[in-house]
């Protein structure tokens, strides 16, 4: 469930379809769900906010906002002005994986932490380093009184001086369901109007306690990190081809560029052809599990 908000009042109700992927595990079936926020949230103007309640339980579990606002710096004797795209777990329970950072100044200094912006298919887990703090920095920019750019604060991974927008990338986060146990999972953003949008595409959770999952996919790490799997996966026109050695059954998915299941079906027999003239041209992934062996490969549908 995704709910935005402006100045603390509730705005729109996003409706959300979830999906269930679900693959063979060592010893259990194991559920990577998934949720696509249909429509986009966009946040674009200040003050406005958003919560993302990720196994849908009726708790907020993160919360977004973008933030504008004058402070006085009693160093200077003068105004300046933040614009700041903010995150953070909406318990101190939740954690989301990023790096902290000490400022020094005449006050003794303060620590900000910056989440990370990852690529799709790094590994989400416990080896991470997590923070719980309520407003970690996805992009921050201040300015003097006259306009002029003061910093950017190079450390933020999604918005920075090299770094003007980020697209498609993904933060990592952990949280306690109800029963005090702990999801690994993501949230797709993009960071855009050198850090001042930011929009929340879709997010995923893996429901086998305690267990990672790749940042971005439906895949869970309670499969295996590494192509294991003796088979071929590849395309030619308009078709996908999976072949594999061996004759036992394995599921096939197809995912978008946008990690939305396109297609999922059970190849029964060593050689599977999956027509694809019904879908847009473009890059695919297809992942196809056996038992404790998987394979992914990405194609390229013409």
């Amino acid at each position: 469930m995704t709910t935005k908000w402006k100045s603390g009042y509730n705005l729109t109700a996003y409706s959300a379809a979830a999906l269930w992927f679900i693959v063979q595990g060592k010893s259990a079936y194991t559920q990577v769900i998934y949720t696509d926020v249909d429509p986009d949230i966009v946040l674009d103007e200040a003050l406005e906010s958003a919560g993302l309640d990720i196994d849908n339980n009726g708790t907020i579990d993160f919360a977004f906002l973008n933030s504008s606002f004058t402070y006085y710096n009693g160093s200077w004797l003068s105004y300046r002005l933040t614009q700041d795209l903010l995150v953070g777990p909406y318990s101190a329970l939740n954690g989301i994986a990023g790096n902290s950072v000490h400022f020094s100044s005449g006050y003794g200094g303060v620590n900000l932490t910056f989440p990370y912006a990852l690529h799709s298919y790094t590994h989400i887990g416990g080896e991470m380093e997590w923070h719980n703090g309520g407003t970690q920095v996805m992009a921050l920019k201040r300015f003097y009184k006259d306009g002029d750019i003061l910093n950017y604060y190079n450390q933020c991974f999604w918005f920075n001086f090299d770094i003007q927008s980020s697209v498609n990338r993904n933060l990592a986060i952990k949280f306690i369901d109800l029963g005090g146990i702990i999801h690994y999972g993501w949230i797709r953003c993009s960071v855009l109007d050198s850090g001042r949008t930011l929009i929340i595409h879709d997010y995923a959770y893996n429901a086998e306690p305690e267990t990672g999952l790749l940042a971005g996919t439906l895949i869970s790490t309670i499969q295996t990190q590494e192509n294991n799997l003796d088979a071929t996966v590849y395309s030619f026109d308009k078709d996908i081809y999976i072949i594999i050695k061996d004759t036992e059954v394995a599921n096939a998915t197809v995912t978008n560029l946008n990690r939305q299941v396109v297609l999922s079906l059970r190849c029964n027999k060593n050689y599977t052809v999956i027509p694809m003239v019904d879908y847009p041209p473009g890059v695919y992934f297809v992942h196809v599990q056996q038992g404790e062996k998987g394979l992914s490969k990405k194609v390229l549908i013409r």
